[in-house]
């Protein structure tokens, strides 16, 4: 028996690691492995959103400091596996299981100072020196962790990717060629170089700038998109699953200069749904994209520029980058991961 922590549904409304547990979680209901699991610790309006997977749940009282405590109540006695969406460590008094952690990426450990950092770094540290299985979501991800916990054990740790939902795809009946719409999705912190991304669209005037969630602008993003494109962009705070495939369909490309990431989900629903990407080469980002996408190695907004400016002619280049990101998204898929995940739970218990 598996026992997810659905821990993270408290955290997070949208976000990658919610994403990736509930593609695990949809699929568990029907799986020999998994379909007897439970979940725990979870949110209302997580919880009516997969009463059809049929996952049994456990309604555990919420504690103090919840999110940063172990789970050391009584389990039942034929738990197998704990797989915590959050880092948490399971220290039941009486049973012998498996503790497996997911490891997303280290943007605290590289880009966030001060008590924000040691808290969740002391958490996850724990969570990975107690875990009898390490999954990392990308090879750099692992180099990143033997980098910072260099004593840990390779044979713990097992490289299965993220993918991308199948709701994304290609719909050439809806393509738009008569708008220059570039996307930005997500997060606007320093590493992702969302100036970059405003900057560069700024110098192609028939180019509009679409940003899609990363919560509410500050007044200095705000500040920064009124000077550089003045009417020429567009926040929407919240975009359906349906509609950011439409709005990646009508694209002309993602733009996505992070110079650091785990993974980069929206870099294969980009490339399912028919949309050419520019991005950095930095981090996972290579891995994920592969020959798939233009890559750029600086923060010069001028050499993003001109990427932009070559995808505009719609030409060869532009048709290429659709076909070999189509090709690539194929290499992911949900399915894989949850199996490569299901055979890291018979290896540990």
């Amino acid at each position: 028996m598996i026992y997810f922590d659905g821990i993270i549904f408290s955290l997070q409304d949208a976000g990658g690691i919610s994403v990736y547990f509930h593609e695990l979680l949809k699929r568990a209901a029907s799986h020999d492995d998994t379909r007897n699991s439970y979940l725990a610790y979870y949110n209302e309006n997580f919880i009516s959103s997969i009463t059809d997977y049929n996952i049994r749940s456990a309604r555990l009282p919420s504690r103090i400091f919840e999110r940063y405590r172990s789970m050391d109540i009584d389990y039942p006695k034929n738990l197998q596996v704990f797989h915590s969406s959050y880092y948490r460590v399971c220290t039941p008094p009486k049973a012998k299981l498996a503790n497996v952690v997911t490891v997303h990426d280290f943007v605290y450990e590289k880009f966030v100072n001060g008590p924000k950092r040691a808290i969740h770094s002391l958490q996850k540290y724990n969570a990975i020196n107690h875990a009898d299985a390490i999954i990392c979501v990308s090879s750099h991800t692992k180099s990143d962790l033997l980098h910072f916990l260099p004593h840990i054990p390779e044979e713990r740790i097992y490289v299965i990717p993220n993918s991308a939902s199948e709701k994304f795809y290609y719909m050439e009946n809806k393509r738009d060629h008569t708008q220059n719409e570039v996307l930005y999705i997500g997060l606007r912190a320093k590493h992702k170089n969302f100036e970059t991304a405003v900057k560069s669209v700024s110098k192609l005037k028939d180019c509009r700038l679409t940003v899609v969630g990363g919560g509410e602008l500050n007044s200095c993003e705000r500040r920064l998109l009124s000077n550089y494109l003045k009417e020429r962009f567009e926040h929407k705070h919240f975009v359906s699953t349906e509609n950011l495939n439409r709005l990646y369909n009508r694209a002309l490309c993602l733009l996505y200069p992070s110079n650091y990431e785990g993974f980069g989900i929206p870099l294969l629903e980009a490339m399912a749904a028919g949309c050419p990407v520019i991005c950095s080469d930095k981090a996972s980002i290579p891995e994920i994209v592969g020959d798939a996408a233009i890559k750029i190695s600086g923060n010069n907004p001028a050499e993003y520029c001109e990427a932009l400016g070559t995808l505009t002619k719609r030409d060869s280049l532009y048709s290429n980058l659709v076909q070999k990101g189509l090709l690539q998204a194929k290499k992911f898929s949900w399915d894989s991961t949850f199996e490569k995940t299901c055979d890291v739970y018979r290896k540990v218990h």
